[in-house]
């Protein structure tokens, strides 16, 4: 399980208008499930949140191989993650250049990740993640800004989101912990 960031090179945008922040999403949903499951995400103008838990590599290795005849059995599981990943980023860079007429790289190279070794540090990564729009000024409370899963866990509708494995581990679970830093969830450790 692993917290993803990245942001636009220099002074960009990676995102400046509705369509934008839609577009990428749709481009989302074609790539990232194919290897791993969403629990959050936060996309923000010139930066983006994601926290994911990777499929087994037979999981990520067939469902792949449905989508690319490319696929090699040599390919380690984690140059299958990365080519994901980039070809996401790369299809969005590439709709956006067309739109914008700009030319170039829009992402920094290489994204930034963060292991999530147990469930007390998840809880603080997904809060983090959700409260990134207020940290940054765009909105006062988190569930105003539409570019994020807060809505999705409000509303216990997945759309990018998987919430079933977090919703089996946490007992008594007041959404509102999700997405705010001053209240408590009970926890199971049993996995």
């Amino acid at each position: 399980m692993y917290h993803i960031y990245t942001h636009a090179i220099g002074s960009e945008d990676l995102f400046r208008n509705d369509h934008n922040y839609q577009f990428f999403l749709t481009k989302y949903k074609k790539y990232i499930p194919l290897i791993g499951k969403t629990y959050a995400y936060c996309l923000l103008p010139s930066h983006l949140h994601i926290l994911i838990q990777f499929h087994s590599e037979d999981m990520i290795r067939k469902n792949v191989a449905k989508q690319s005849k490319l696929l090699s059995q040599k390919e380690k599981v984690e140059e299958i993650i990365y080519r994901q990943i980039g070809n996401l980023f790369n299809s969005y860079t590439q709709s956006y250049n067309k739109y914008f007429h700009r030319r170039g790289s829009l992402f920094i190279e290489g994204f930034k990740r963060k292991s999530i070794d147990n469930m007390n540090y998840f809880l603080n990564v997904l809060k983090y993640i959700h409260q990134n729009p207020v940290n940054h000024n765009f909105v006062l409370d988190s569930i105003n800004w539409r570019y994020s899963s807060v809505k999705e866990y409000l509303l216990e509708k997945e759309i990018i989101t998987s919430q079933k494995w977090m919703n089996e581990r946490l007992e008594n679970l007041d959404k509102a912990s999700l997405y705010t830093t001053n209240s408590s969830v009970i926890i199971k450790f049993d996995n």
